[in-house]
C-alpha cells in the first residue's frame, strides 16, 4: 500500500475510535446519572421511611451504603468527564473509583461490627492506595 493510503486509512480508524469512545462515555454518563437518581430517590423514600417507623441498624446501615453509592456515581461521572480526550488518565480514573468502593466497603464493615471484613477491605485500600501512587508517579506524569 502507498502511504498516503495508509495514512488516510489510519486517520480514519482513529476517527471511528473517537467516534466510539466518545458514545460510550455517553453512554456510561447517562445511566450512572439515571442511577443516581434513582439512588436519590431510594435515600429520600429511606429518610421518610426513618421518620415514620422509627430508626433501626439496619435502617442506617441502608442509608449509609445508598449514601456512599451516591459518591461512588459521583465519582464515576467526575472520572468520565476529566478522562475525556486523554487516555492515559483512564486507568488512574479506574483506580480512583476502586479506592473510593474500598473506603465504601470499610466503612459498611465498621458499620456491621465485621472484624474481618474491615481487615479485607483496610488492607484492599492500602493496596489501592499503593496501586494510585504507582499509576501518578509512572504511568501519568502530571
Amino acid at each position: 500500500m502507498s502511504s498516503p493510503l495508509r495514512r488516510a486509512i489510519s486517520r480514519l480508524i482513529l476517527r471511528f475510535g473517537d467516534l466510539i469512545t466518545t458514545f460510550l462515555e455517553g453512554a456510561v454518563l447517562i445511566t450512572t446519572t439515571a442511577l443516581a437518581a434513582a439512588t436519590i430517590f431510594v435515600v429520600l423514600r429511606d429518610f421518610a421511611s426513618m421518620m415514620y417507623v422509627g430508626i433501626d441498624m439496619s435502617t442506617i446501615s441502608a442509608l449509609v451504603d445508598e449514601v456512599l453509592m451516591l459518591i461512588i456515581f459521583a465519582e464515576i461521572v467526575r472520572s468520565v468527564v476529566v478522562s475525556h480526550g486523554k487516555p492515559e488518565t483512564y486507568v488512574l480514573a479506574i483506580g480512583e473509583v476502586g479506592f473510593v468502593i474500598t473506603i465504601r466497603e470499610m466503612l459498611a464493615a465498621v458499620i456491621m461490627r465485621d472484624v474481618y471484613n474491615l481487615l479485607l477491605s483496610a488492607g484492599a485500600a492500602l493496596m489501592m492506595a499503593g496501586a494510585l501512587w504507582i499509576i501518578k508517579e509512572h504511568v501519568v506524569k502530571t
